[in-house]
């Protein structure tokens, strides 16, 4: 096989092979049907695809994106964390009372602020608040005021497996991207 030839099919090969990366990602990316997970997003616009010397990588840049992808087990907190709190009114056996702005000090534990959210259909939203909603809208998540909890522990969580998911389903293109690039070959001069 002269060397023209032989760089022609590995060129086709690595297109096939880029074809099919981008063929997972669009995948991954695909939340209707149970990918990627979106709360606000964020994850789902952190993903992207680039070409590397023989071949393409897929990946998720957002912080927490592997701690969706394969989960994290439960962890303690270590070390301390000082909290600034604002001057406030609290009550105080019956009666409102200023406490004086002041750190409190959390060793071993956090203080974790927690925004809560409930999800409604339409027809709950407008029978329990007697709101008429404009536009098609089928579900809404109302988030409520925040919660701060303190914390010792990181609870475990279950990892999601999106891309992970996507590689396996979209894998089993790569004969028919292969054979596509490859039938290419041919036809370029």
């Amino acid at each position: 096989m002269d060397k023209k030839l032989r760089a022609k099919i590995n060129k086709a090969v690595i297109e096939g092979i880029r074809r099919n990366g981008d063929r997972i990602f669009d995948l991954s990316q695909d939340t209707a049907r149970g990918f990627v997970p979106t709360d606000r997003g964020i994850l789902k616009q952190s993903g992207y695809t680039r070409n590397i010397r023989n071949g393409v990588e897929i990946g998720y840049k957002a912080p927490y994106a592997s701690i969706i992808e394969i989960g994290m087990p439960e962890s303690y907190y270590k070390g301390t964390q000082v909290v600034h709190i604002k001057k406030h009114q609290m009550m105080y056996k019956g009666k409102k009372v200023w406490v004086k702005a002041h750190d409190k000090k959390y060793v071993n534990k956090r203080l974790v602020r927690i925004r809560s959210r409930q999800s409604w259909s339409r027809d709950e939203l407008e029978a329990s608040y007697g709101l008429k909603i404009p536009g098609d809208v089928s579900r809404m998540t109302i988030y409520g005021p925040h919660i701060f909890v303190v914390m010792d522990k990181i609870p475990a969580r279950q990892g999601q497996y999106f891309l992970t998911k996507a590689v396996i389903k979209g894998i089993k293109k790569l004969p028919e991207d292969l054979k596509w690039s490859l039938g290419r070959v041919g036809t370029t001069s």
